[in-house]
């Protein structure tokens, strides 16, 4: 049932998110690709390599580096596009990314992750994630919400501009809620014993792992010459990863749960440093004002 309830949760936030955007702004951003490739490629390489080199430096038993990988490889979706809304990014390009990485994970994660196994604790693993239940994961809570959310603001404009004021309050309560059930009433929490010592432990690298990750995409991209909004949305989608499926992967399919100890610690506090990034790099530029003093020569 909170399967279910957080299911349907995402779907509104996603059919909010979609009331803001026209057919227009995909058209425009797939004629000119150059963010989706910026973006893709910092997803599908820059943090990889970047969790890697975190694992490899820290001293936390092999299995949590592992999942530390796990972590990398697992992009997010509602709670990235909703930031991505309410600091105003691009959402096109948010969603597009979403809808990019979402449908490679069935070939990226077994491959990355059997590459962690091998390197960390010389293990391999059988990892299968069916394509076709991705692509219905992502139609259900993505495409169909947003899309709906599109056609409503296509055929009644004035209606979805009434809407989105009280949506800047609504989806956050939404995801929060969310957030809440996930951490504290999941069935992922019957089955580890995460201490407050795993926590200080784990902490620090899963931390650098979300902030290097969003300040590596933020700059990446600005050396690219993309524009603020961009830059924002790329950080965000390069910081912030998909723990529900990140705990899949290390509880369900590899039963391991020393592995979901980083991917816990990484859920407690990322979402809100993503908020706090995305607020500090999204404010307007402060004006200069230049006062000349006619009577003076310089």
């Amino acid at each position: 049932m909170i399967d279910l309830f957080v299911n349907i949760a995402l779907a509104v936030i996603m059919l909010g998110i979609g009331l803001s955007l026209t057919f227009k702004d995909f058209k425009n951003l797939f004629s000119k690709p150059k963010p989706i490739f910026v973006g893709f490629l910092s997803q599908i390489i820059v943090l990889p390599v970047l969790a890697f080199s975190i694992s490899t430096i820290s001293h936390l038993p092999d299995a949590m580096k592992v999942g530390i990988v796990i972590i990398a490889i697992c992009p997010v979706g509602a709670s990235s596009n909703l930031i991505v809304h309410l600091f105003r990014g691009n959402v096109a390009l948010s969603i597009s990314l979403t809808i990019i990485n979402s449908l490679l994970t069935p070939i990226t994660i077994p491959l990355i992750t059997n590459f962690a196994l091998r390197m960390f604790m010389n293990e391999n693993a059988d990892i299968q994630l069916s394509f076709w239940n991705s692509i219905s994961q992502i139609g259900l809570n993505v495409l169909l919400p947003a899309f709906i959310g599109i056609l409503i603001r296509h055929y009644n404009h004035i209606f979805a501009k009434k809407l989105e004021k009280p949506l800047k309050y609504i989806l956050p309560l939404i995801l929060g809620i969310v957030f809440t059930l996930k951490i504290f009433f999941g069935d992922e929490n019957a089955s580890n014993s995460l201490t407050f010592r795993d926590v200080i432990e784990i902490a620090p690298y899963v931390l650098g792992l979300n902030i290097i990750g969003m300040f590596a995409g933020y700059y990446i991209a600005r050396w690219n010459r993309l524009a603020r909004r961009y830059r924002l949305t790329i950080a965000i989608e390069v910081g912030l990863q998909n723990t529900a499926l990140a705990l899949l992967i290390a509880g369900n399919l590899l039963n391991n749960y020393t592995m979901e100890k980083p991917i816990l610690v990484y859920a407690m506090f990322t979402f809100f440093s993503a908020l706090l990034f995305a607020w500090y790099f999204s404010r307007k530029p402060k004006q200069v004002t230049l006062i000349i003093d006619n009577n003076k020569t310089t």
